[in-house]
């Protein structure tokens, strides 16, 4: 071989070297794609606040490296079972914490959270989720609530199959629910507790209530009901009120709007009564008796509210909704309102249970005075719906608060009927008489009962014949009670007829005295003059949207 030939074959030999390193380094280059999603997020827990709620989670792994997180927020629940999804997500940096602000108090939340890497990869799965409902520090002292508390995460497919376990009524559940106690938490609010969970109507719930000072015999003014935040058996129920008088002792009556899960009503009778003493606590003293009350916040009447701000801001809402037919709705605002040009764009109509099904107004009218308007849309009669507004401002320009911008309402026009306010007529022959050592027997002859309404029997008692409280109720059908393991001296009793509307007679009384030494009866004549009164308890009906 040639010396040439031989500097060829070297060259060759040198190039195609040089071409296979260039190759194999341009091939280490090129990175293989990330594919592979970060580990799901665990141990989600929560600590809720005032406005806002702070999470926290175990730090999920990668094989290259964690970059970020992604939290999710929304009103719905998402699990494994349902459709729904998180309204809101935000990306956030490579942290294990991180403070969801800018929430509505008192509003219910659901919280995840997933992790990021560097090629944009999400983990498979949401974290196990946090139920979370914010408070004001007022709302939070008031009720007792632990805003430092913190709340752990279920995870979503377990979660759901508890709780339809745990919300599913047994078709066996026929029993009614009872009020067990009722006791005032300050001069402005009543705590009822019952036997079992309820709920309320979604409607004025405050007309499911009615509470009568035993002392005058005048009526308490309710001015709203809602489930206690704090408790988590749902069988405690918070009452607002107007201010107590301390020296008097209340009855509160619960109508049969309220129910248990399995839809079972309260009866009427002594199941649906509770005997409370008013109380003489304001609500600054009992805010300053709890730590986390702050002492800048003060709250003066029936002040138990989603949040102070939304109490001193004076925005416009909806103070009257009427059902006038299938179609149209007649909605009155608290002030006048300013709407968008085309103002059917202000209001949505969803079904209450189905957010998704939305119906639009075909017209709208509004009156001179811009706070009485009057809404067209095609609906289901007898169906629960929500009102949504939006965008709307008041006079001076201040929008509607979140908390106003929603008004729930049933596809159904209340029938107008005259007001029933006459009672059943008295008992008569009305007597008492000692029949065992301290026991007093009370006999009757029945009402006429010409109406056909009488419902029940109310028994009275009173040491001085001037305040009486209710002992008892009894059944229409009942003629006679015995009152036992009596103090010795006079007990004065008094009995009254009442319908089913709630109209009380003013009841007959009589008087006995008992002695330590026997059956010596002192009975007096009947004094329906003198002891009745005109009571006016009534049990509310059933509202109408």
């Amino acid at each position: 071989m040639t010396r040439r030939s031989l500097q060829a074959l070297i060259g060759s030999f040198v190039g195609t070297a040089l071409l296979l390193s260039m190759g194999s380094v341009v091939l280490a280059a090129t990175p293989k794609k990330d594919t592979t999603p970060p580990t799901d997020v665990e141990k989600l827990t929560a600590v809720i606040g005032d406005g806002m709620v702070s999470l926290s989670w175990d730090a999920a792994k990668d094989d290259t490296a964690v970059t970020g997180y992604k939290v999710y927020v929304g009103p719905d629940e998402v699990t494994e079972l349902n459709t729904a999804k998180y309204a809101e997500s935000k990306k956030i940096e490579n942290v294990t914490t991180y403070e969801v602000k800018k929430l509505e108090n008192g509003k219910t939340y659901y919280m995840a959270v997933t992790a990021l890497d560097a090629a944009g990869n999400e983990s498979e799965s949401y974290s196990p989720y946090v139920t979370v409902k914010p408070f004001s520090k007022v709302v939070a002292a008031v009720n007792g609530v632990d805003t430092s508390k913190t709340t752990t995460s279920v995870a979503p497919e377990a979660k759901a199959t508890d709780l339809v376990a745990a919300t599913t009524p047994s078709a066996a559940d026929t029993t009614a629910p009872t009020v067990k106690s009722a006791t005032a938490v300050y001069k402005g609010q009543v705590k009822v507790t019952f036997s079992e969970p309820v709920t309320l109507p979604s409607v004025k719930p405050d007309k499911a209530f009615t509470v009568q000072d035993n002392l005058v015999y005048e009526k308490l003014v309710v001015n709203d009901a809602f489930m206690d935040p704090s408790d988590k058996t749902g069988t405690v129920v918070l009452v607002d009120t107007a201010d107590q008088n301390p020296d008097s002792d209340y009855i509160i009556t619960v109508s049969s709007d309220v129910e248990d899960l399995a839809g079972n009503p309260i009866s009427s009778g002594t199941s649906d009564v509770g005997q409370f003493k008013g109380s003489a606590v304001t609500l600054e003293a009992y805010l300053k008796a709890h730590p986390a009350a702050p002492a800048a916040e003060v709250v003066t009447k029936n002040s138990l509210i989603a949040s102070t701000e939304a109490a001193s801001t004076d925005t416009v809402k909806i103070s009257k909704l009427e059902v006038l037919n299938d179609t149209t709705l007649k909605v009155t605002f608290s002030k006048p309102v300013v709407l968008n040009t085309d103002p059917t764009q202000n209001f949505s109509i969803t079904k209450k249970d189905d957010k998704k099904a939305k119906f639009s107004l075909s017209s709208f009218e509004i009156d001179e005075t811009k706070m009485v308007a009057t809404l067209t849309a095609t609906m289901e009669p007898k169906v629960n719906y929500t009102l949504v507004m939006t965008g709307i401002l008041d006079d001076k320009g201040a929008e509607m608060t979140p908390k106003n911008s929603t008004f729930d309402f049933v596809s159904e026009i209340a029938t107008i009927v005259k007001k029933d306010i006459t009672p059943p007529e008295e008992v008569t022959n009305f007597v008492a008489k000692t029949v065992k050592t301290m026991t007093a027997k009370l006999s009757w002859t029945k009402s006429k009962n010409s109406a056909g309404d009488l419902l029940e029997y109310i028994i009275y008692r009173s040491l001085d014949g001037k305040k009486y409280g209710q002992l008892t109720s009894l059944t229409k059908e009942n003629i006679a009670f015995e009152s036992p393991e009596l103090e010795p001296g006079y007990h004065y009793y008094k009995i009254t007829a009442k319908d089913a509307n709630g109209n009380e007679s003013k009841g007959k009384t009589v008087k006995i005295r008992l002695t330590e030494t026997g059956p010596e009866i002192g009975l007096l004549a009947l004094m329906s003059i003198g002891f009745g009164r005109v009571f006016g308890r009534k049990k509310q009906k059933k509202s109408k949207a």
